[in-house]
């Protein structure tokens, strides 16, 4: 990385010139990579980046003793090389040894950590000691092993007493319970927490009711259906139905993990007891595994308790997806911005739509399969929405392809942001239905892709009702590894009468290597013009592109590695390629 570049008048101006407030700003928008790099560049960056680099450490596969003991030479050798003070949040995973002295020593070390996250077993090590464990379920241990258990476990809250944030990785024991129900009354101070250990959500409140934030694996065997007819019959007793559901007011921040086997009713109840219980929440992560039987009437049954505070949601499915757009739907349906992780699972977009009237922002991540099979041009059109992200689709169903984003555009004419991944939108069957009986691209396909020896699956998406502000398509690394082109074509909207579209806007891509983004070339002197009569004689006419002459060209276009077609009634203000690597943004004037 070059800490310098050349100014309109020839000057050299170092970063480390700038003022600093402005080299702050710099240094928060950098990624972790680039900070590494910037912080060897001099002693004034290095002070700002330093921070920022060893704000957050995960210890992964080393044991915690060799980080302990690479810190203390670190420190005997120079105590400015120390990062010790700059430490704030601290991850521990898979370490066999490791004990709750190592975590002393950890805490000790890093005296201004305040966000711990370690294993669940690390609490089974202040039982490790008692002799008669076979009485664990009764409690009933002999005065030596309570005070044995006593002392680890005054240790352990001694440590955590510096601690605001806490999160209890993997799975529980009948030991972790035993020993985190001890703890609780000593955890008054924790603002955040983060647990699988199955407890009571009363017991826990009653100890740490100034949590802001909690993730938290409810279960099932909490009778959450007496619960809620219970305060509903309160409600229409004397209208007071608070001092039964006992309102947790200082959580604003769940996760909300819930595992169950039964009727969708189940869900439905679930979601009413959370209002309820959690009437101040601003944000919530719900992580369904649910297996659903199918009922029908479930309406109205929320009775007016809604999530009026929550402005951010997010739905991890595993499984129950359909039940939880439902259930949620009649709780939260005037949210404007959701985020769905189908975790391979599929979804059908008239589903979100219909239990999200309000929706402007959507993201969809990791699904199987997104289908619009029930969305045709008799659908009634849904005007809110703004901005959709779908990515990282592991799979197509016959019906995914550039037809469900055809379906999206028409369905959703105020789409104005749409970020989707390459890989995704490669045809297994015939293009959009706007693009039939399509010239130019009849000629691509045939000419080009015939000519080329290894030819890639075009990425063909038609966007036929939209005026897109923002387009950006993310690429892996490894398709962005070889040269590919890039083409805007103009389409008709479909409301018009069908016209042969010409090229609006194409560029000749090749990569710069890892880490350096890309080299765009505009393709044709004379765009669109030229770029048309190029593609209409392909094999005969790309030397004559003199924008991207080059003596390698010919090679690299018959090596092409991508090839991405898109169809929009005009061009979009912005057009933005990613990767993992780097962010490019193209031209569009």
């Amino acid at each position: 990385m070059t800490t310098r570049w050349i100014s309109v008048a020839g000057n050299r101006t170092y970063i480390s010139d700038l003022p600093l407030e402005l080299q702050r700003k710099i240094v928060c928008h950098l990624r972790s990579k680039d900070l590494k790099q910037l912080r060897l560049t001099s002693f004034s960056i290095c002070e700002l980046v330093t921070p920022h680099i060893f704000e957050s450490i995960a210890i992964i596969q080393e044991p915690c003793q060799a980080v302990l003991q690479h810190l203390e030479t670190v420190t005997q050798s120079s105590q400015r090389a120390s990062f010790a003070p700059f430490v704030k949040s601290i991850t521990v995973q898979q370490d066999r040894n490791l004990t709750i002295p190592t975590i002393q020593q950890l805490l000790q070390s890093f005296p201004g950590a305040f966000n711990l996250r370690v294993p669940t077993a690390l609490l089974a090590e202040a039982l490790s000691i008692i002799d008669d464990i076979d009485t664990l379920p009764a409690l009933s241990f002999s005065p030596k092993s309570t005070n044995a258990f006593q002392h680890s476990l005054d240790t352990l809250s001694t440590l955590l007493l510096s601690i605001t944030k806490l999160t209890l990785t993997g799975t529980s024991c009948a030991r972790t319970r035993v020993v985190f129900r001890a703890l609780i009354p000593h955890l008054t101070h924790l603002r955040a927490l983060d647990i699988t250990i199955p407890i009571r959500v009363t017991d826990l409140q009653q100890y740490c009711g100034q949590l802001e934030t909690l993730a938290f694996t409810f279960s099932a065997k909490e009778d959450y259906c007496s619960l809620f007819k219970c305060w509903r019959a309160e409600r229409e007793r004397r209208g007071d139905p608070d001092g039964v559901g006992q309102p947790w007011m200082s959580v604003t921040n769940l996760t909300a993990r819930f595992t169950a086997v039964d009727h969708e009713k189940l869900m439905v109840d679930f979601v009413a007891y959370l209002t309820i219980k959690f009437p101040a929440l601003t944000t919530m992560n719900f992580e369904p595994d649910f297996y659903c039987y199918p009922s029908s009437g479930i309406h109205g049954h929320s009775m007016g308790t809604v999530f009026r505070h929550l402005d951010v949601l997010k739905i991890t499915s595993i499984n129950g997806i359909e039940a939880s757009l439902h259930a949620l739907g009649q709780f939260v349906y005037h949210i404007t911005s959701l985020d769905i992780d189908l975790n391979c699972r599929n979804v059908e977009m008239a589903d979100i739509f219909k239990s999200f009237p309000c929706l402007q922002c959507l993201r969809i991540w990791n699904a199987n399969v997104v289908s619009c099979s029930v969305m045709n041009l008799f659908t009634p059109a849904h005007h809110m929405l703004r901005s959709l992200t779908i990515n990282h689709i592991s799979e197509y169903a016959d019906n995914q392809d550039g037809r469900v984003l055809e379906r999206i555009s028409v369905w959703c004419p105020s789409l104005k942001h749409l970020h989707i991944a390459y890989r995704n939108w490669t045809p297994r069957i015939p293009t959009p239905m706007c693009l039939t009986r399509n010239g130019l691209l009849d000629n691509l396909l045939g000419k080009v892709l015939g000519f080329l020896p290894h030819s890639p699956k075009p990425m063909i998406v038609a966007l036929p009702n939209v005026s897109l502000s923002c387009l950006e398509i993310s690429f892996d690394p490894d398709v962005l590894g070889s040269p590919g082109l890039i083409m805007f074509a103009s389409a008709a909207s479909t409301n018009s009468a069908s016209a042969d579209p010409r090229i609006l806007k194409a560029w000749f891509i090749e990569p710069r290597g890892k880490c350096y983004g890309l080299h765009v070339r505009p393709w044709g002197n004379d765009t669109p013009k030229a770029l048309e009569d190029a593609v209409a004689n392909w094999d005969l006419d790309f030397d004559s592109c003199s924008d991207i002459a080059s003596p390698t060209l010919t090679h690299n276009i018959a090596n092409l590695g991508f090839i991405s077609i898109i169809y929009v009634v005009s061009l979009p203000q912005q057009f933005l390629v990613t990767s993992d690597d780097f962010r490019h943004s193209f031209p569009m004037k």
